[in-house]
């Protein structure tokens, strides 16, 4: 990318909110961040309908739902809620809403 635009620079944020602050504020062109924190943080905007977040990633990770072992109560209740959004094609319709 820097080939493509040689003068482009990169800013450091130590807080997410931070370059939200200064891309709102036109410091700043972009901001990269995953993809759910960028989602939260629009969505708590008023101004959301003025950005986008483009389909495309810059590396794939991944999300994951820590539980405590011998939790087996919540830990089938999170899985069974998972299987019940796929299945049902909810998941899907998230996905396609949010990315």
């Amino acid at each position: 990318m820097l080939a493509q635009f040689p003068s482009a620079s990169s800013i450091a944020y130590h807080d997410t909110p931070f370059a939200l602050a200064a891309l709102r504020a036109g410091n700043v062109q972009s901001i990269t961040q995953d993809g759910p924190k960028l989602v939260a943080l629009l969505a708590r905007v008023t101004d959301k309908a003025n950005y986008d977040i483009p389909a495309f990633t810059i590396r794939k990770d991944y999300e994951g739902v820590g539980v405590p072992k011998g939790e087996t109560r919540l830990l089938d209740a999170v899985n069974g809620t998972f299987k019940q959004l796929e299945t049902g094609g909810e998941a899907t319709k998230i996905y396609n809403t949010w990315w």
